[in-house]
């Protein structure tokens, strides 16, 4: 399989994501991706949109949900 086109990320990196009410699954919020946890959290409190939102932690073996209470203590 070809690789991928576009940059390269090292892992983990994180990506904010809002919930889509109608299809019922997260999207992820203008395809952003973020070296570091807090340039993630920093983004999503600039979304105005009404909903729910989320980080999601990528590595290698794919991505994971962080809770509230896990982002509160990694900062």
């Amino acid at each position: 399989m070809p690789a991928t086109r576009g940059r390269q990320r090292d892992y983990p990196y994180y990506k904010v994501q809002v919930r889509d009410p109608i299809l019922n699954v997260w999207k992820d919020h203008r395809r952003e991706a973020f070296d570091r946890l807090a340039e993630a959290v920093a983004y999503r409190s600039t979304i105005t949109d009404p909903g729910q939102t989320r980080i999601t932690e990528w590595h290698e073996n794919g991505p994971r949900g962080l809770s509230d209470d896990e982002i509160a203590a990694r900062q």
